[in-house]
């Protein structure tokens, strides 16, 4: 009967030294994630590693957005959205997706005229402008100390 009381003893008083243990407040889940938004410009290769796979490794030259989020516990994760993608179909004929689609099969779907190439020529001279104009813009001099400013 003595070590009943005992081990229900015992039991209380873990129960009443672990409840302040329980009522306080987590602050590993009450810290905001970082969050950090960016830019790729570079290329992206897929290898499939099935080896029973029908699918070839592909590259393609990449242009899009990131989103990257570190957790409080430290965990990284980085997501691409699908932008503008530039590569080769298994054809071996020029390809070129943004936001995921085709915009040639769009164009055929929907039954819109022009040609594939005044379109890629398009697309490429807007995106050639675009990158021209940022790099000039990153590379404007800054000016530097005139005469007297050090005395």
């Amino acid at each position: 009967m003595a070590r009943v009381k005992r081990t229900i003893g015992m039991a209380a008083m873990t129960m009443l030294i672990a409840q302040p243990c329980f009522a306080a407040q987590d602050y590993r889940d009450g810290r905001a994630t970082e969050t950090r938004t960016g830019a790729f410009a570079g290329v992206r290769l897929r290898l499939p590693l099935d080896a029973d796979a029908p699918r070839r490794p592909t590259a393609r030259l990449q242009f899009t957005g990131t989103h990257q989020q570190r957790d409080a516990n430290g965990a990284t994760r980085t997501s691409f959205a699908e932008g503008v993608q530039i590569g080769a179909t298994r054809d071996g004929r020029p390809a070129l997706t943004i936001a995921g689609q085709n915009p040639f099969e769009t164009r055929e779907q929907h039954r819109i005229g022009g040609s594939t190439g005044t379109t890629l020529l398009i697309v490429g001279g807007v995106v050639l402008i675009v990158f021209v104009l940022a790099a000039v813009a990153a590379a404007q001099p800054t000016p530097g100390p005139h005469p007297g400013d050090f005395k």
